[in-house]
């Protein structure tokens, strides 16, 4: 691989794709194998590193220091709460039902990988009503980003 983008552009910059095509491993092994993460075989290293020189590569410092923050922030997983609110089901009536039982499986795996705890509330139980709903919300500091779900 030369200096020019294996496109034939000149002037481009050699890319992690570029280095990753030339040795046959992903573009991730090529980024952990310039940081050295211990995760890639010494061999692998070797390999990356010789093609990202004879592409002329070069680590860009911004874009290090940014990675570096998303994978950090990416790690720390927080416990922070969103609502999701049910405007018109009853917690028995959700757990009665595949399909929103399922909707909210969904809900909770996901917002979970990313982090996050989820409250459901349900606005038919007896005494809920928008002003104990924001009151709920408040104590619990949940994300006033509301997620709504229908039963149909």
């Amino acid at each position: 691989m030369s200096a020019v983008d294996p496109s034939g552009k000149p002037g481009q910059r050699a890319s992690l794709a570029d280095i990753a095509k030339a040795c046959g491993v992903s573009a991730m092994t090529v980024s952990r194998a310039l940081r050295n993460d211990s995760k890639v075989a010494e061999a692998t290293r070797q390999a990356v590193l010789a093609a990202a020189e004879a592409a002329g590569y070069r680590l860009d410092p911004k874009i290090g220091q940014l990675m570096q923050h998303l994978r950090s922030v990416r790690a720390r997983p927080t416990s922070e709460p969103l609502a999701l609110v049910w405007p018109d089901c009853t917690l028995r009536e959700r757990e009665e039902s595949p399909s929103l039982a399922g909707i909210a499986r969904g809900v909770r795996m996901r917002a979970e990988a990313l982090g996050f705890s989820v409250d459901e509330l349900f606005l038919k139980e007896r005494g809920m009503t928008a002003a104990r709903l924001d009151r709920t919300n408040s104590a619990r500091s949940a994300n006033p980003a509301v997620r709504q779900a229908r039963s149909e």
